[in-house]
C-alpha cells in the first residue's frame, strides 16, 4: 500500500523543518499535522498504520532499555511483544489493556523502586513502550488534541499546553505520542538526560519519517488487526 500523496507532501516539509530547526528535532505540532494527513481511523488501514508506527519507533530505541538492564525488563518486553501480537491478530484485546493497566500502574511507581537500572532516559524509553501499546490499539489518534487541557506553572508564570515542549508531554501518560518519547531517549546525551545530541534527533527523525512511515503503511496492508477472543 502507498504513502498517499498528501502524506508524502507532509514527509517533505517535515524534513525541511528537521532541517531548520536548531537541534534537528521535529517537534509535537508538526507532527499532530502529519498524523491527521494519515486519515481516519475509521479506515482500517489507517488505523493499522499508526499502531505500527508506533511499534516501530519503540523498537528503534529499544536497546537503550536492553543496555540499562532494568527490574522490569521482562515487563518492557511483553509490552512491546503484545503490541505487535495484537496487530498481528495473535493477542486479544482483554490481554492488550491488562498489559497496558499493569504498565501504567508500574512506570507510574518506577522511580520510587530501589531500581540500579532506573535512570530518566530509561524512564523516557519505557514511557515510549507504554505508549506504543495505546497507538497499537487504536488510541491517541490526535495525540495532542488536549493539550490545552494541560498547563505547569514555572518562575515565569504559568504555561499552557499548548506551549509545552516533547520534555513536557514524556510523563503524561494521557497525552503525546510514542515517537516523542523515542526520539528523546534515542538522543539524549546522558542517563539524565542533561542534553540531546543534535546529530542523534536529525538521524532518528529521518528514519522515522523515510523509512518508518513507509513501512508501517507495508505492515498495514499485511497484518490482519484482528485480535482473538
Amino acid at each position: 500500500m502507498p504513502v498517499p500523496p498528501q502524506l508524502r507532501e507532509k514527509i517533505e516539509k517535515g524534513l525541511e523543518a528537521i532541517r531548520t530547526h536548531s537541534l534537528h528535532h521535529f517537534n509535537w505540532p508538526h507532527r499532530q499535522e502529519l498524523y491527521l494527513t494519515f486519515g481516519s481511523y475509521d479506515d482500517p488501514n489507517v488505523l493499522k498504520a499508526r499502531g505500527w508506527l508506533a511499534v516501530l519507533a519503540a523498537q528503534y530505541m529499544f536497546p537503550i532499555l536492553e543496555a540499562a538492564a532494568t527490574e522490569i525488563d521482562d515487563l518492557l518486553r511483553s509490552m512491546l511483544e503484545a503490541s505487535i501480537g495484537y496487530l498481528n491478530g495473535a493477542v486479544s484485546d482483554d490481554e492488550i489493556a491488562n498489559i497496558e493497566d499493569e504498565g501504567y500502574h508500574t512506570l507510574g511507581n518506577w522511580a520510587d523502586f530501589d531500581d540500579p537500572g532506573y535512570s530518566p532516559r530509561a524512564d523516557i524509553a519505557a514511557m515510549a513502550v507504554y505508549k506504543a501499546v495505546g497507538e497499537a490499539q487504536g488510541k491517541r489518534q490526535a495525540p495532542f488534541e488536549f493539550a490545552k487541557k494541560y498547563s505547569k506553572h514555572t518562575s515565569d508564570g504559568t504555561v499552557s499546553g499548548d506551549m509545552f515542549s516533547d520534555s513536557d508531554w514524556v510523563s503524561i501518560a494521557g497525552v503525546g505520542d510514542t515517537v516523542g518519547c523515542a526520539a528523546l531517549a534515542y538522543a539524549a546525551t546522558d542517563e539524565n538526560v542533561s542534553s540531546y545530541n543534535s546529530q542523534k534527533l536529525e538521524e532518528f527523525w529521518k528514519w522515522w519519517l523515510l523509512e518508518a512511515i513507509p513501512k508501517a503503511w507495508q505492515l498495514a496492508e499485511t497484518s490482519p488487526n484482528q485480535s482473538t477472543e
